[in-house]
């Protein structure tokens, strides 16, 4: 979490004379966000599930949305994946499904929306498409 720093400037002039000041600074995690813009569902060469990912997730507060091109949710979720700041796939997230248990949906662009917190208490909403291919 935050840390914080004191940094404190010594001047001495060369007439002798000196001067100092302080000054407190936070140093906050990093928070950063990618979103893929097109996943492969169920070809089993990895890219199998839709996920935003990142660095500093507050995973307690995030909500994934998927949206069919008339508006409708096919996909919603409210379990962050686990390990999304890696560089390697993880299961969970979108499976190309609807409602991540009925038919894959066809192949198209489609349309997601997260809204979440980072681990600053800073909230942010990301919406972008991502396209089905097989």
């Amino acid at each position: 979490m935050p840390d914080t720093f004191i940094v404190i400037l010594v001047v001495i002039a060369n007439n002798g004379c000196t001067d100092t000041v302080s000054q407190q600074f936070i140093v906050r995690p990093e928070h950063t966000f990618f979103a893929p813009t097109a996943f492969a569902p169920n070809t089993g060469v990895g890219n199998n599930f839709f996920y935003p990912k990142g660095v500093g997730f507050d995973p307690k507060n995030y909500h994934l949305y998927i949206f069919d091109r008339w508006g409708q949710t096919i996909f919603e979720t409210t379990e962050y994946p686990e390990g999304t700041d890696d560089i390697t796939e993880v299961e969970g997230g979108w499976n190309g499904k609807y409602k991540n248990t009925g038919d894959f949906v066809p192949i198209g662009t489609y349309t997601w929306l997260i809204k979440y917190k980072d681990v600053n208490g800073g909230f942010h909403e990301e919406v972008g498409p991502v396209t089905v291919i097989r």
